[in-house]
């Protein structure tokens, strides 16, 4: 059995509803976006504003390879522990918290991303609540990255 906030289904619009939450709302504009760059800053917007976190990254992996997905620029080097980290994730599909980093799977292991959220060190650490809006996230996500990927 598992356990699921409430906060979780009001945001993604809830069991009732006919009007999608939060969640749904920002998958429906993700999905709409023309190209792979516009979509991922809607994806890193989406998280950092749903887990209330400073920062959000799309990391690609790919066969022991991570980069950082482009926000309209160039692709971000990762350094080792980093991909590291990105790689465990993706191996595993489980994720990693590390007081005020959170990196999930975006989909089941092995994962072709992962999405990475953080806060400054003088916040305060990820609820449970959080935790679980994120992995909701990134469970209506991963049926529309494949698509993502393809722009």
């Amino acid at each position: 059995m598992t356990v699921r906030p409430a906060i979780v289904d009001k945001l993604m619009g809830g069991t009732t509803s006919s009007q999608p939450g939060p969640i749904g709302q920002y998958i429906q504009r993700i999905a709409a976006q023309p190209d792979f760059p516009t979509a991922i800053r809607v994806v890193h917007t989406a998280a950092a504003s749903l887990t209330s976190s400073q920062n959000a990254l799309c990391v690609l992996y790919a066969g022991g390879v991570a980069a950082a997905a482009p926000d309209g620029g160039p692709a971000r080097r990762l350094d080792a522990e980093v991909r590291s980290l990105v790689e465990r994730v993706a191996t595993t599909g489980k994720r990693i918290l590390l007081g005020r980093i959170a990196l999930e799977p975006i989909g089941a292991a092995p994962s072709r991303a992962v999405l990475i959220v953080h806060r400054p060190p003088t916040s305060a650490g990820y609820t449970f609540a959080e935790l679980a809006t994120l992995s909701a996230f990134v469970a209506q996500l991963h049926p529309v990255f494949p698509k993502l990927l393809a722009l």
